[in-house]
């Protein structure tokens, strides 16, 4: 995981304001609009508020619409103690579209990529490593996959689950191993 990792373009990590009234009340909807200060190149930011065991956890996806500019995607998980600097890092090998926190398992976050891929990190190991990334042959998207949302726990399965959602037309659902514990 590299600590000192900065968005494409040019933008460093923390360089947003939040523009919602209040992110941390319970009984308003968990999202909020991010608006870019600083930095010359557009990058397009996406925001998951909805940690339901760290509610000062939030995070924040970085990536490029520009198709003819694809750049790499980072993910940072901030703190609202501390949201100058980020908690976790994780960076993608395409743009971060789309992310989700699990609703049972706090630390499983959902990605999104601009190439059709969808990932799972787990932000309590800290590597930079999904433990789920899709393929050709899991059925991974054909273009960019714009939302993710975890679907609710059965009760007895070791499998978690979400949904893709991709301008390619296809809502896919992704199977993944649930974490021990």
């Amino acid at each position: 995981m590299n600590a000192d990792a900065k968005p494409p373009g040019g933008l460093a990590c923390g360089s947003f304001g939040l523009s919602h009234g209040s992110v941390l009340n319970p009984f308003e909807p968990q999202t909020a609009t991010l608006l870019r200060l600083s930095g010359a190149r557009a990058v397009c930011l996406c925001l998951s508020l909805a940690n339901t065991e760290y509610h000062d956890l939030f995070a924040v996806g970085y990536g490029s619409f520009d198709f003819m500019k694809q750049t790499s995607g980072l993910v940072c998980c901030y703190s609202l103690k501390n949201p100058s600097h980020p908690e976790y890092t994780f960076t993608t090998e395409s743009g971060v579209m789309a992310l989700d926190f699990h609703p049972q398992h706090s630390s499983l976050l959902a990605v999104g990529l601009y190439d059709g891929s969808v990932m799972v990190f787990d932000v309590c190991n800290k590597v930079n490593k999904p433990i789920f990334a899709s393929s050709v042959k899991t059925g991974k998207h054909t273009d960019p996959v714009w939302q993710v949302s975890w679907q609710p726990e059965d009760e007895g399965t070791k499998e978690v689950k979400f949904f893709s959602v991709s301008s390619d037309g296809r809502v896919t659902q992704v199977r993944a191993r649930a974490p021990l514990g």
